[in-house]
């Protein structure tokens, strides 16, 4: 009872002398800022704690360069910001940044950064299915529904942001991926390269969709084969904005009994089909923590085209989407989020196998996870409103050998949220058909953890549309 006295004490507290605080602190800040109006140059930037990192990787993200002629107040204001796109390379625990006085007219800059630990090899032991939901609902918590295997991820190749990725699946599907990305290619570190090569078997496949879920068939023989090279080139003029173009090399056979059980698996019954697909797209992304954002936005779009009338079997799909995520921080530890998602499709002449499907990855009104909807076209709108309860970091010392794994944070938010949305249907096609056409929404609450290494977990509590209240729960932020 002490403790809740003494709680309820230091809030009655900030709530009705908080303001005054605020205010006086405003001023303080813009005496500061008055006392600082005038021009420095930059004499050197120094980075310290980058044993791995090329420096000019750490640079390529600074708006400041030595020998700049800058206002000080300016300077004073931009390195908090300066620490986040650094952070945001993802090859960082920690990143402090401090001005360094040389004279009245001249300053330096220390940038301090503490590497992560870049190489991952890792087990695979995951549900192959589409979310935790599809898995506890839909497919009945099978344990068998699981891959197993290895993977080795190296973060940092070279030094220079470079990613490495092997992965070896076997188990519900046998899986053999490689991917290698070069971020810069070029002396100026504005193009960019990355390819991926994938192969897979399957012996358990879905092959159609009733009242939104998959209907799937098992076999002791391989169902279905898919090997597809990726090669993809990036373009990032400046800082915040990049443009892509991807070509995918996609070709598979499936087991004939997939036909059988359902003729417009794919047309005209074949059992394999290839071809190329080519898509382009631009990405504005000015958001503060790319893993869990707080302020900014992110703008993305992507036209695609499947079946490019050479090396392919006749395919012809095309479809286009719009990312738009909004980030506010409202202060005293509340923030806003609101995403729109619109995807737009071929309708016409579609198999099952090649639809559009709304609730894969972040294409989820929450309240839905389990479901599967097939369509064209659609539209999601997200708001989630969340309050920070406490966040730090814990450092343990020599106790963690690593001096990588050394500093945890960790931060808890509560939230709310109320996400909607519209889905449109194939022509045609009825097998799943109740959420389509209809006004789709989700409301609910949750509570996000958050911890090193991009580390988000999710859970959440959705009262649907459909009048049911669903939990779910999920490793990666909500919008």
């Amino acid at each position: 009872m002490r403790l809740v006295g003494r709680s309820l004490y230091i809030l009655v507290f900030f709530i009705l002398v908080g303001p005054s605080l605020l205010a006086q602190n405003e001023m303080d800040t813009i005496k500061i800022i008055d006392s600082l109006n005038y021009d420095v140059q930059i004499n050197k930037i120094f980075i310290i704690g980058n044993e791995k990192t090329k420096p000019r990787i750490i640079r390529r993200e600074l708006a400041l360069e030595e020998g700049q002629v800058i206002n000080k107040s300016k300077l004073v204001g931009m390195l908090d910001w300066e620490k986040k796109k650094v952070f945001n390379l993802a090859l960082f625990n920690t990143v402090d940044m401090v001005i360094l006085d040389k004279s009245e007219s001249e300053v330096d800059i220390l940038i301090t950064v503490s590497e992560r630990w870049y190489i991952w090899p890792s087990l695979i032991f995951r549900p192959v299915d589409r979310n935790f939901n599809d898995w506890w609902v839909n497919r009945d918590r099978d344990l068998s529904r699981v891959n197993y295997g290895g993977s080795l991820t190296h973060h940092n190749f070279g030094g220079r942001k470079e990613k490495l990725r092997i992965s070896l699946r076997l188990g519900f599907t046998t899986t053999v991926d490689f991917g290698y990305s070069f971020p810069y290619i070029d002396k100026e570190q504005r193009h960019g390269l990355s390819f991926l090569m994938s192969y897979n078997e399957m012996k358990t496949v879905d092959y159609n969709t009733i009242d939104h879920r998959p209907q799937q068939y098992q076999s002791e023989q391989v169902l279905r084969r898919r090997f597809t090279p990726r090669i993809t080139y990036r373009y990032r003029d400046g800082f915040y904005n990049s443009f892509f173009a991807r070509v995918t090399y996609d070709q598979s056979t499936v087991a004939d009994s997939l036909n059988i059980l359902n003729e417009n698996y794919l047309v005209n019954g074949i059992t394999s089909q290839k071809f190329v697909q080519f898509g382009a797209g631009f990405v504005r992304d000015t958001r503060d923590y790319q893993s869990y954002p707080l302020k900014g936005i992110y703008i993305s779009t992507l036209i695609s085209k499947l079946g490019m009338g050479f090396f392919d079997d006749g395919r012809d799909q095309w479809y286009s989407s719009l990312f738009v995520k909004k980030y506010m921080d409202l202060n005293k530890g509340w923030y806003l989020g609101s995403s729109a998602i619109g995807v737009l499709s071929s309708r016409q002449n579609q198999t099952w196998a090649t639809y559009f499907r709304f609730g894969i990855e972040n294409d989820i009104i929450r309240g839905f996870e389990a479901p599967l909807i097939e369509s064209p076209t659609y539209i999601i709108q997200k708001n989630t409103l969340r309050k920070r309860l406490f966040q730090g970091q814990h450092d343990f010392g020599k106790l963690v050998p690593l001096k990588q794994f050394r500093k945890v944070p960790y931060a808890m938010y509560a939230k709310v949220y109320y996400d909607h949305g519209y889905a449109d249907r194939y022509p045609n096609y009825d097998g799943s058909d109740r959420l389509t056409r209809s006004y789709l929404y989700g409301l609910g609450a949750g509570f996000d953890f958050i911890g090193s290494y991009d580390t988000v977990l999710r859970f959440e509590w959705t009262y649907n549309a459909e009048g049911d209240i669903i939990f779910a729960f999920d490793l990666k932020a909500d919008i």
